[in-house]
């Protein structure tokens, strides 16, 4: 659990750590200051319901507040200033409450000035060869930014490029995040165990975490047998099955805005044993890969390593009946696993620039054969990521193969034995080391 001494003492070295790179950015591209706006709140098409409101990451990394219309102005040489939107409205709640942890702290590492607008909040500091960064470029212009500093790229590649690279505050939070989001994984797996219905076991994954469902990370996936073959499942039948025999459930919890991403697979007592040893034998794959991690490897290597290791599992348990060779060239292991072996973690699920090489924003493509490798980065220590390899039985990706020469040596009766079980996916969360890794999940 978090003390609070200590994640105070942390978050101090954060915001001095992203004050150091803020003028390094402002001094490279001889730009007075930047102003980073959490973002506005929207209405859902012709109705006055808001949408649920997420902050703008680059704004997070600074203040872990998840409220519209707040601004952070930073400037060289200066403490950076937090500008407080307070509207004059009765109707809601305006308040602004900082995460306890850091509450007192933050009054020493931001001046605070208080406002009622965002207009008030563009009147309030120096406009010009001011940089905006946030959603709303309309708000931006008629307040007076010019259009070039809105959003400029070399800016946004900057600070993109070293969210890929954690301070030690942010490591904490993902390792909390980690502990908080494994209670919730235990009470989810019991309530499966139970014979609960997906609606069921997301609540209790969220209960177990003390989680409001807008306060997580993402969307909960809590898919039971054949809806784990979608990859990113998003509904929750309430209606309990007859026969629950697989659990798919990827969930995480947030801590002052660094979120987990956790997926585990279980097997009830009635799930045929080969489908458990499938579960098993993928555990260990996602343990070996991650026995890989160290500095100064591609993490493309990661996922290379991983379709191997799944092509051999296909042709152990007989699911390819083909030769080594086969299997590779066919590629036929990314049928069964067609995402990426995961992807940067922070305060993003899936945080930015996992294609960018370095902080002018220089892209690596994911390889042809894998266009859904979210990350193609030399791994430096403090780098956190995913690592989640998968299995599935996915119908519209399968059928096509049928009576193909690329199919010809899959078990197709095996296989449609597997597929109303869905698919197994096993995730942890990695922290690079100096020389190796850690397993924030374990």
């Amino acid at each position: 659990m978090l003390k609070k001494s200590t994640t105070e003492n942390l978050y101090s070295q954060h915001i001095a750590a992203l004050t150091e790179r803020a003028d390094e950015i402002l001094e490279t591209t001889e730009t007075d200051s930047i102003l980073l706006h959490s973002g506005c709140e929207n209405h859902y098409f012709g109705d006055d319901r808001g949408i649920p409101f997420q902050s703008y990451g680059h704004f997070c990394h600074w203040l872990p507040l998840n409220v519209p219309n707040q601004f952070i102005w930073l400037r060289s040489g200066h403490k950076p200033t937090y500008l407080k939107v307070i509207p004059l409205d009765f109707w809601h709640e305006h308040s602004v409450n900082f995460p306890e942890l850091i509450e007192n702290i933050i009054p020493t590492q931001f001046l605070i000035k208080s406002v009622t607008s965002a207009d008030e909040a563009f009147r309030s500091i120096e406009l010009k060869n001011c940089a905006y960064l946030g959603p709303d470029l309309g708000l931006a212009a008629a307040s007076g930014i010019d259009e070039k500093n809105i959003n400029p790229r070399d800016i946004i590649a900057y600070f993109d490029f070293y969210r890929g690279i954690k301070t030690e505050y942010e490591i904490e939070n993902l390792r909390e995040a980690n502990r908080i989001a494994l209670r919730g994984h235990e009470s989810a797996h019991q309530a499966f165990l139970d014979g609960k219905s997906e609606y069921e076991i997301h609540f209790s994954f969220l209960n177990a975490c003390n989680l409001l469902e807008n306060e997580s990370p993402y969307t909960n996936i809590v898919a039971v047998n054949q809806k784990a073959a979608i990859l990113h499942y998003q509904n929750k039948r309430k209606q309990r099955l007859k026969n629950s025999d697989v659990l798919l459930i990827d969930a995480g919890a947030k801590i002052q805005g660094y979120g987990s991403d956790i997926t585990r697979t279980w097997g009830s007592p009635d799930c045929p044993v080969l489908f458990s040893d499938l579960i098993n034998s993928m555990t260990a794959i996602k343990t070996e890969i991650i026995s890989k991690v160290r500095p100064n490897i591609n993490y493309q290597s990661l996922h290379q390593t991983g379709l191997e290791l799944i092509a051999k599992l296909l042709r152990d348990s007989e699911i390819f009946t083909g030769s080594h060779e086969e299997i590779i060239e066919k590629k036929i292991a990314h049928l069964f696993m067609p995402h990426g072996i995961g992807h940067l973690l922070g305060v993003q699920v899936h945080d930015v620039a996992g294609h960018q090489q370095d902080e002018k924003g220089t892209i690596l493509k994911p390889p042809t054969d894998s266009p859904a490798l979210r990350c193609t980065r030399n791994l430096v220590p403090n780098m956190t990521f995913t690592i989640e390899p998968g299995l599935y039985f996915i119908p519209i990706l399968l059928e096509q193969e049928r009576g193909t020469e690329r199919g010809k040596n899959i078990n197709w009766t095996l296989t449609n034995e597997l597929t109303p079980f869905g698919g197994i996916r096993i995730e942890d969360n990695i922290r690079v080391t100096e020389k190796s890794f850690e397993n924030l999940t374990a």
